[in-house]
Protein backbone atom coordinates (compact mmCIF):
# COMPACT_ATOMS: atom_id res chain seq x y z
CA UNK A 1 0.00 0.00 0.00
CA UNK A 2 2.70 2.19 0.65
CA UNK A 3 4.57 1.61 -2.46
CA UNK A 4 1.23 2.84 -4.61
CA UNK A 5 0.40 6.17 -2.45
CA UNK A 6 4.24 6.96 -3.37
CA UNK A 7 3.80 6.19 -6.60
CA UNK A 8 0.64 8.43 -6.69
CA UNK A 9 2.36 11.33 -5.04
CA UNK A 10 5.23 11.27 -7.52
CA UNK A 11 2.98 10.86 -10.39
CA UNK A 12 0.86 13.37 -9.46
CA UNK A 13 3.45 16.53 -8.40
CA UNK A 14 4.91 15.60 -11.77
CA UNK A 15 2.00 15.94 -14.10
CA UNK A 16 1.40 19.37 -15.98
CA UNK A 17 -1.71 21.18 -15.05
CA UNK A 18 -4.85 21.01 -16.79
CA UNK A 19 -5.44 23.80 -17.51
CA UNK A 20 -3.66 26.83 -19.20
CA UNK A 21 -2.08 29.38 -16.86
CA UNK A 22 -3.62 32.58 -16.53
CA UNK A 23 -1.77 36.10 -17.02
CA UNK A 24 -1.72 38.20 -13.61
CA UNK A 25 -4.88 40.63 -13.33
CA UNK A 26 -3.98 44.29 -13.27
CA UNK A 27 -6.26 47.41 -11.65
CA UNK A 28 -6.11 50.44 -14.24
CA UNK A 29 -7.30 53.97 -12.60
CA UNK A 30 -8.73 56.04 -15.13
CA UNK A 31 -8.18 60.06 -14.83
CA UNK A 32 -10.15 61.88 -17.73
CA UNK A 33 -12.35 61.22 -20.22
CA UNK A 34 -11.17 59.82 -23.33
CA UNK A 35 -7.88 59.09 -21.73
CA UNK A 36 -8.36 55.07 -21.44
CA UNK A 37 -9.98 54.12 -24.40
CA UNK A 38 -10.51 49.94 -25.76
CA UNK A 39 -11.23 48.88 -29.14
CA UNK A 40 -12.62 45.65 -30.92
CA UNK A 41 -13.82 44.14 -33.51
CA UNK A 42 -17.35 42.23 -34.35
CA UNK A 43 -18.55 40.19 -37.02
CA UNK A 44 -19.24 39.31 -39.81
CA UNK A 45 -22.09 40.41 -39.89
CA UNK A 46 -24.55 40.21 -43.62
CA UNK A 47 -22.95 42.70 -45.66
CA UNK A 48 -24.92 46.60 -45.60
CA UNK A 49 -25.12 48.02 -49.14
CA UNK A 50 -21.92 49.72 -48.44
CA UNK A 51 -20.33 46.60 -47.92
CA UNK A 52 -19.74 46.67 -44.50
CA UNK A 53 -19.44 43.31 -43.03
CA UNK A 54 -17.69 44.20 -39.45
CA UNK A 55 -17.71 47.04 -37.14
CA UNK A 56 -14.83 48.83 -35.32
CA UNK A 57 -15.87 49.46 -31.37
CA UNK A 58 -14.65 51.94 -29.33
CA UNK A 59 -15.17 52.61 -25.56
CA UNK A 60 -14.16 55.06 -22.85
CA UNK A 61 -12.95 53.27 -20.24
CA UNK A 62 -14.29 56.10 -17.44
CA UNK A 63 -17.45 57.42 -19.01
CA UNK A 64 -18.58 54.42 -20.87
CA UNK A 65 -18.95 56.12 -24.05
CA UNK A 66 -19.06 54.24 -27.34
CA UNK A 67 -18.92 54.53 -30.68
CA UNK A 68 -19.64 51.94 -33.21
CA UNK A 69 -18.32 52.13 -37.12
CA UNK A 70 -18.68 49.74 -39.76
CA UNK A 71 -15.90 48.81 -42.10
CA UNK A 72 -15.72 46.31 -44.64
CA UNK A 73 -12.54 44.79 -43.89
CA UNK A 74 -10.50 44.23 -40.10
CA UNK A 75 -7.09 45.15 -41.77
CA UNK A 76 -4.75 47.49 -39.76
CA UNK A 77 -5.01 50.11 -42.50
CA UNK A 78 -8.38 50.40 -42.34
CA UNK A 79 -9.06 50.32 -38.71
CA UNK A 80 -6.13 52.47 -38.49
CA UNK A 81 -7.67 54.96 -41.08
CA UNK A 82 -11.43 55.05 -39.31
CA UNK A 83 -9.81 55.68 -35.89
CA UNK A 84 -7.99 58.47 -36.77
CA UNK A 85 -10.71 59.95 -39.45
CA UNK A 86 -13.27 59.44 -37.04
CA UNK A 87 -12.40 59.55 -33.49
CA UNK A 88 -9.03 61.10 -33.17
CA UNK A 89 -10.85 63.91 -35.33
CA UNK A 90 -13.86 64.09 -33.04
CA UNK A 91 -12.27 63.27 -29.24
CA UNK A 92 -8.72 63.47 -29.78
CA UNK A 93 -6.00 61.46 -28.77
CA UNK A 94 -5.97 58.64 -26.14
CA UNK A 95 -3.26 58.71 -23.51
CA UNK A 96 -3.85 54.64 -23.97
CA UNK A 97 -5.24 52.37 -26.58
CA UNK A 98 -6.46 48.83 -24.90
CA UNK A 99 -7.54 46.28 -27.58
CA UNK A 100 -6.94 42.35 -28.09
CA UNK A 101 -4.07 41.01 -29.32
CA UNK A 102 -5.47 40.05 -33.04
CA UNK A 103 -3.42 40.50 -35.61
CA UNK A 104 -4.92 43.44 -36.47
CA UNK A 105 -4.23 45.64 -33.55
CA UNK A 106 -0.42 44.19 -33.34
CA UNK A 107 0.31 44.70 -37.00
CA UNK A 108 3.09 47.06 -37.25
CA UNK A 109 0.97 49.54 -38.85
CA UNK A 110 -1.36 50.08 -36.26
CA UNK A 111 1.63 49.94 -34.02
CA UNK A 112 3.34 52.78 -35.67
CA UNK A 113 0.22 54.71 -36.00
CA UNK A 114 0.15 55.10 -31.87
CA UNK A 115 3.81 55.84 -32.02
CA UNK A 116 2.59 58.87 -34.06
CA UNK A 117 -0.04 59.87 -31.96
CA UNK A 118 2.36 59.29 -28.76
CA UNK A 119 -0.58 56.99 -27.66
CA UNK A 120 0.67 53.92 -25.54
CA UNK A 121 -0.53 50.73 -26.68
CA UNK A 122 -1.53 48.41 -24.25
CA UNK A 123 -3.55 44.81 -24.74
CA UNK A 124 -5.09 42.43 -22.96
CA UNK A 125 -3.42 39.64 -21.25
CA UNK A 126 -2.89 36.42 -22.64
CA UNK A 127 -5.47 34.27 -20.80
CA UNK A 128 -7.95 36.64 -19.91
CA UNK A 129 -9.01 37.98 -23.42
CA UNK A 130 -12.82 38.67 -21.40
CA UNK A 131 -11.53 41.61 -19.78
CA UNK A 132 -11.96 43.77 -22.81
CA UNK A 133 -15.25 42.05 -23.59
CA UNK A 134 -16.50 42.82 -20.01
CA UNK A 135 -16.30 46.72 -21.42
CA UNK A 136 -17.79 45.86 -24.48
CA UNK A 137 -20.72 43.29 -23.77
CA UNK A 138 -23.48 46.09 -23.95
CA UNK A 139 -22.37 46.77 -27.74
CA UNK A 140 -22.24 43.55 -28.69
CA UNK A 141 -25.69 42.97 -27.07
CA UNK A 142 -27.06 46.29 -29.28
CA UNK A 143 -25.15 44.78 -32.25
CA UNK A 144 -27.06 41.48 -31.99
CA UNK A 145 -30.45 42.74 -30.85
CA UNK A 146 -30.39 46.42 -31.87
Amino acid sequence: MEKIKESYYSCSKSESPKSKPRGRLQQYNVGATFERIAMDIAGPFPASNAGSKYVLLVIDYLSKWSQVYPIAKQEARTIAKVFVNNWVTRFGTPVELHSDQGRNFEASLFQEVCQIFGINKTRTTPWHPQLLRLHLRDIYHFISFG
